[in-house]
């Protein structure tokens, strides 16, 4: 488990640390960059380390969060063409499925194309299908080596982070083409109340999932 836990902080670094060299690739300040969630285990500078290695972001200067002046908003990241702000996200799941490449070649791309269809059908069942794939999981953690280990869980998070949920790339990409044809209020409009409660719902799913599993071993239910 704590192999699991080590990877998913160097994958969580990966992702975000090559948002954050895409950002400065098109001169957007960078404000901070932040892993996991919960307290602060390690701080320096614009980079801080969290408890909970599940999330993070890359927060950028940026005018609809807060105030900047006329002489920063060149550096602001809403400023940004529809393209240019694409390509500042993207670059972290595209490391990431890279990286699972160098690892585990064709198979990760496997890994990477079987992960939406195995989210969304365990959420949609979770004391059957999110099961079985959380048996599946046990086993390869269990099994498999550090490297092949971390390579299966970045094809994962790759894949994971293009969904169209609160807080990943696939919401943000959806959102930043909405508001370029003009279909995105102002938050929290439809849009951001619509895969704000499809998020909440898919999460409180798995959460069930994976909570009953030890009750569903024990009585084979």
């Amino acid at each position: 488990m704590l192999n699991l836990l080590l990877i998913v902080y160097i994958c969580l670094f990966v992702h975000l640390f090559s948002i954050a060299a895409a950002g400065r690739v098109a001169s957007v300040r960078l404000l901070e960059i932040s892993i996991g969630m919960g307290p602060a285990l390690f701080r320096y500078k614009k980079f801080v380390l969290k408890l909970i290695p599940i999330g993070g972001y890359v927060k950028f200067l940026d005018s609809q969060e807060h105030y900047v002046s006329d002489a920063d908003l060149p550096f602001a990241f809403d400023q940004l063409s529809l393209v240019k702000k694409i390509l500042v996200i993207l670059p972290g799941c595209a490391a990431l499925l890279l990286l699972a490449m160098a690892l585990n070649g064709a198979d990760a791309w496997q890994d990477f194309c079987t992960f939406p269809m195995q989210f969304v059908t365990g959420a949609l069942s979770p004391f059957d299908t999110a099961q079985t794939l959380l048996h599946t999981a046990s086993k390869l953690i269990q099994t498999s080596g550090f490297l092949s280990l971390m390579g299966i869980v970045a094809a994962k998070l790759a894949a994971g982070n293009l969904l169209p949920l609160v807080s990943t790339n696939g919401s943000q990409l959806i959102i930043f083409v909405a508001q370029r044809l003009g279909l995105v209020k102002p938050y929290p409009g439809p849009i951001h109340k619509f895969v704000a409660i499809v998020s909440i719902a898919c999460w409180i799913s798995w959460l069930l999932a994976i909570v009953s599993t030890p009750v569903i071993m024990v009585y084979g239910l």
